[in-house]
Order: C-alpha cells, then sequence, then structure tokens
C-alpha cells in the first residue's frame, strides 16, 4: 500500500505577520498585538519572544520591557485576520483541491498525485508563493499521517536549515525526529497525559511508539492508541474537508466603556445581529430563535450586578438581516433598564436549520425572496471588498460599544479597494 503524503501548511506567528504584512518597515521588529480592550498579549512573534515576553502576559507586566527595547504593539484587528487567512486557504486551494482548513493559520493538505514534481520541492513552492502573494510566511511539515505532519511541522520551526519545510517521508528511518520530540509536543497529547505518561518514564515520541498497544489503550483510551498507531505511520485520522454546521451561533463583546442609552445599545445589537447573520448565512442556515442578553460589570462594586435575557421564537425560520435586527430590537425593549450602566451584550441565534428545509407561514407578509436576493448580493460584495462595505443603516457610524483599540494599525492598503463604496449604506425593516 503505497503512502499518501499530507502536508500541515502553519502561518508563523500570524496575526503578527499579519501586521508586518501591512508595513514593510516593521521587518525583523519584534512585535505584539492585544487581546479585546488592550488588556493581554495574545500574540507575538519570534522576535518579541526572544526579548522574554510571553503570550498571554498582562500588558501592564510587560509594558516596561516593551518600551525599553521598542517593541510595536498593536490592537487586535480580526477582520484583517481573517481576510488574509482567505487569501492563504485560496493559495493552498491552488496547490491541491484537497485542503482541510483547521484552523485560521494552518490547514492539512493532501498532496497525492503530486509526487512526480517532488512533494518537497513542491511545497517549497507553495511556501514561496505564499510568501510573495501575502507576506505571511509558513512552515510545511510533510508525513504520511497527520500526527507526523504536525510533528514535522514544529520541528522545522525549530531549525532553520530546512528553511521552511521538513518531509518525513525523504527518510528512510525517522527515530531521530521522534527522539528529539517530547511527549508534550505530540499533537492529541494533553498535559493531563504527559503527566502521566512522564511518570512511567515515557519522555519522547519514540518512547511511546515502542508501548504496547494493550498498555497505551488502558492507559489512554482508544483515541490515544490512534495518536501512537498515527507516529508509527500508520493513518487513523482521516481528512475533514468539510466542518459541522453549527447548531447554534452567537456574537458578544465586552464594550470600551460603559452604555445607558436605549439608542446606543440598539446600534450595538444592530451590528452583533448583523455579524451572526452572516457567519450564520455562510452555513446557509436559518434561525429558529433570536436571544439577546445584557450585563453589568461583575467587578464593579459600586452597581448592582444586572444580567438579562430574552428569547423571541420567529414566527418563520430566517436568515434575513433586517428581519433580525428587528426582532433583536424588540427583545432589547424588553429588557432594557434605565439609568443602568451596561458593559457587555451578545446576541444567539438557535434552532438552526438549512435554510432550503424552511417552511413558509401562512399570515407570512413579508418578501422573503426578495430579501434573500438582497442580502446575498451583500454578502457577495463585502467578502469581495472588505467587511461592511455595504451594510443596513441601523448599524449607524458611531459604534458606541467599540472595545479599547487604541493600537489598531493603519492599514491603507488593506482598506484601498474597501473605501471605494465606504459611504455607502441600504436599510430595510425598520
Amino acid at each position: 500500500m503505497s503512502k499518501i503524503p499530507i502536508a500541515i501548511a502553519d502561518c508563523n506567528s500570524f496575526y503578527a505577520s499579519c501586521e508586518r504584512s501591512m508595513n514593510p518597515n516593521l521587518k525583523n521588529k519584534a512585535i505584539v498585538v492585544l487581546s479585546n480592550n488592550d488588556g493581554v498579549i495574545i500574540a507575538l512573534n519570534k522576535e518579541a519572544k526572544d526579548l522574554g515576553i510571553k503570550n498571554f502576559s498582562p500588558y501592564f507586566q510587560v509594558e516596561n520591557i516593551i518600551k525599553y527595547n521598542d517593541v510595536k504593539v498593536f490592537s487586535a484587528n480580526f477582520s484583517l485576520y481573517d481576510e488574509i487567512s482567505k487569501k492563504v486557504m485560496n493559495i493552498f486551494k491552488e496547490y491541491s483541491p484537497n485542503v482541510e482548513v483547521y484552523s485560521v493559520d494552518e490547514a492539512f493538505i493532501k498532496l497525492d498525485g503530486f509526487e512526480r514534481l517532488g512533494i518537497t520541492n513542491y511545497c517549497h513552492k507553495l511556501r514561496q508563493d505564499v510568501l510573495n502573494r501575502t507576506s505571511i510566511p509558513i512552515s510545511i511539515g510533510i508525513a504520511n499521517t497527520k500526527t507526523l505532519s504536525k510533528l514535522a511541522n514544529r520541528l522545522v520551526k525549530k531549525d532553520e536549515s530546512y528553511e521552511g519545510v521538513l518531509n518525513l517521508m525523504d527518510f528512510d528511518n525517522i527515530d531521530h525526529f521522534l527522539k528529539i520530540t517530547e511527549i508534550g509536543d505530540i499533537w492529541g497529547i494533553g498535559r493531563r497525559y504527559q503527566k502521566m505518561l512522564n511518570s512511567y518514564g515515557i519522555k519522547t515520541a519514540l518512547d511511546l511508539i515502542n508501548m504496547n498497544d494493550k498498555w497505551v489503550r488502558s492507559k489512554m483510551t482508544v483515541v490515544g492508541l490512534r495518536t501512537v498507531q498515527e507516529l508509527r505511520g500508520f493513518p487513523t485520522i482521516p481528512m475533514n474537508y468539510s466542518r459541522a454546521n453549527k447548531k447554534m451561533i452567537m456574537y458578544s463583546r465586552s464594550f470600551g466603556h460603559k452604555l445607558e442609552n436605549i439608542k446606543d445599545l440598539e446600534e450595538t445589537l444592530a451590528y452583533f445581529t448583523c455579524r451572526a447573520a452572516e457567519r450564520m448565512r455562510n452555513q446557509s442556515s436559518a434561525a429558529n430563535y433570536l436571544t439577546i442578553y445584557l450585563r453589568t460589570s461583575s467587578f464593579d462594586k459600586n452597581i448592582k450586578r444586572v444580567a438579562s435575557d430574552y428569547t423571541i421564537k420567529l414566527p418563520t425560520p430566517t436568515e434575513i438581516t433586517s428581519e433580525l435586527i428587528y426582532y433583536a430590537r424588540e427583545a432589547l425593549y424588553k429588557i432594557f433598564k434605565e439609568n443602568t450602566p451596561y458593559s457587555k451584550a451578545g446576541i444567539l441565534l438557535s434552532g438552526l436549520m438549512p435554510i432550503y428545509e424552511t417552511q413558509q407561514n401562512m399570515f407570512d407578509v413579508l418578501d422573503r425572496t426578495k430579501h434573500a436576493k438582497v442580502v446575498k448580493a451583500m454578502d457577495i460584495i463585502n467578502k469581495k471588498f472588505g467587511t461592511d462595505t455595504i451594510k443596513s443603516a441601523t448599524l449607524g457610524v458611531n459604534r458606541p460599544w467599540t472595545q479599547k483599540q487604541n493600537r489598531l494599525s493603519d492599514n491603507s492598503l488593506h482598506n484601498k479597494e474597501k473605501n471605494i463604496y465606504s459611504e455607502s449604506t441600504i436599510s430595510f425593516l425598520t
């Protein structure tokens, strides 16, 4: 049975690389990216790590190091990262029709049929193409199982001599690579298993594959046994080209400052509803239920804690943004309390079902065919030119809920096309 090459292509320090891709002057500069409201470091590049800065550190704890070393600091810009991710994934799909998007910055790529081109050289070409077209550096690990390709990917990041691509299938014996891989660095081995295995003297991947199958299964269940079999070169984890549709979709945020005005909350929930509806339509679903919730701060001892929510059973399952905004507003008026400083809100769309399975309500007066065409056109435009290129006027322009993002990069290049339609707004059903 021939071995099928599987690559895992992983963007290096993805969020930081996205910021660097927007500004060539950031080359070789230490970069950190902050969480919502600029509180915690959620991403950093190698240059920042070399200064001793660690991921998930509160910003104030490392602020002196950052200032002293002129580390470049950015607020998280997830819309930018998402768009760059899509560009990278689309390039992967140009090199193979069989791509499993595993996360925002990595994908498994099945490469059977390309052996005649030389798999290692082919992946070097892919890596260079991604760098040329997006300025995002990637690392590629290749093997005949997913677990081994993840192992190769981790090792290639530590050894620059491989120039970003390590193909374990180029070696007759991979014991050396297994021996230098610690148990905790194996895909699928969590901290609990790491601690347990270390207690039995099992320190490396090579130690693990030499264990008896019966013992592995008794200590790590059948899932652990699959991992061991993958490390031995026997594929047990299949490619998954389509993700299962979600049964519910939530969009929620903490605010940059407290909101007491119902009009501000209307605009906020309209924006949240728009984002949730887009995600729902991406999986071709419609919602049966809409829930909104409001929260005050749980840390402010000077105010009474309030946590309210309200659910509406929609008359007809819908994916239409304007209709969902209408019901979100209705739910808001049911639970809003005057003179209450709200610090967080969210919307939940649930009871999701395929759009093509929805049944019409005989008393429905909305022209759903027309509205469905409108939201489809909006989605197409926004995917091409950027989020909110065209939007409902209900969303407003002030974004009163906006989180603290005082360090957003100047994405003028990213926004160049988007600005063509930046003033366009349309509104329906108010």
